[in-house]
């Protein structure tokens, strides 16, 4: 099919929910990308971080193609290697020690973390930032602050409160013994690339440990050396609680092991059983040789971090 084609076939069926550029796109290589016609672009968007090694990477293509090979699916009701593989991989390179729940997207990842505080809190409450994005799913979005999305979907998920960003003092006033978790972005990426100051997220951890709420952190924005450390929460003393994270290589939740509650989760996800995904990951993963290169090559990038905080990071969506 040409461009024009393409275009008027998606625009007669889809559901429309996305402002689209008037370009089909067909394949990439690298950073370039070329439509129907022919005409070459150079990819800025990169997946919205899904595509951050480039497109047609040989490695992930090669990672791909063998464990198409040989096993296309895996549910979780069995062992796998490439998943066992992976999560030794993704396991090491995390700040701290952690089991981990696969899925499928950032909003998914979050969504499993406020699941997860509260069966381990007991607890219903959940306070989040506002000018903070989490994802459009009805939890995630309970969490989201802009009107603009929550609003069409209302009445939305009960016991939701919202406070200022990088104010420890509203936050302590908001968080008490009915509190299951507070939940933020190491810097909040919808919200106009807004960096916590320096020991921010240190005392809300110390306001959560008080209260016995969960610190749960969306790094979906800033996770994979995007601030100068593999995960932007390596830059404060608050690592202790639940991170959600997606794009370059995983979207999961891990949990600090010491919250060994997985088994009574209730939910399961399916797409998290292929080990084609699993072999893709681990190609990409973060291992410790990764871990140095994107501290290094983030170092002396605008929107870097140094070891007193953040002073920028990332923007868009999930």
């Amino acid at each position: 099919m040409d461009s024009s084609t393409i275009i008027a076939t998606e625009a007669a069926l889809e559901a429309g929910l996305y402002p689209k550029r008037p370009v089909a796109i067909v394949r990439g290589e690298g950073a370039r990308l070329w439509d129907a016609d022919g005409r070459m672009f150079l990819d800025c968007v990169g997946g919205q971080g899904a595509a951050n090694l480039g497109h047609s990477h040989p490695a992930i293509v090669a990672a791909i193609q063998q464990q198409a090979s040989s096993l296309i699916s895996c549910p979780e009701i069995f062992h796998n290697d490439q998943r066992a593989a992976y999560l030794s991989a993704l396991t090491a390179a995390l700040p701290f020690p952690a089991r981990v729940f696969l899925c499928n997207s950032g909003a998914e990842a979050v969504e499993a973390s406020l699941k997860f505080a509260r069966l381990l809190t007991g607890r219903t409450r959940i306070v989040a930032a506002m000018r903070g994005f989490h994802g459009r799913t009805m939890g995630a979005l309970s969490a989201t602050w802009e009107p603009k999305y929550r609003e069409p979907f209302a009445p939305l998920v009960p016991d939701f409160q919202h406070v200022p960003f990088d104010d420890v003092e509203a936050l302590g006033e908001a968080v008490n013994s009915d509190t299951a978790a507070v939940l933020l972005e190491p810097v909040q990426g919808e919200g106009g690339v807004r960096p916590a100051s320096p020991g921010y997220l240190a005392l809300v951890r110390r306001i959560c440990d008080e209260s016995g709420a969960l610190l749960l952190v969306d790094e979906v924005q800033t996770g994979f050396g995007r601030t100068g450390k593999l995960f932007a929460i390596e830059h404060s003393r608050a690592t202790d609680g639940c991170g959600s994270s997606a794009r370059t290589a995983w979207p999961a939740t891990a949990s600090h092991a010491r919250h060994h509650f997985w088994w009574r989760a209730t939910g399961v996800c399916r797409c998290a059983g292929r080990p084609s995904r699993h072999a893709n990951r681990r190609t990409a993963a973060p291992g410790r040789r990764k871990r140095r290169m994107a501290a290094g090559t983030a170092a002396g990038a605008q929107g870097s971090v140094d070891s007193r905080g953040a002073r920028g990071g990332p923007a868009g969506g999930h």
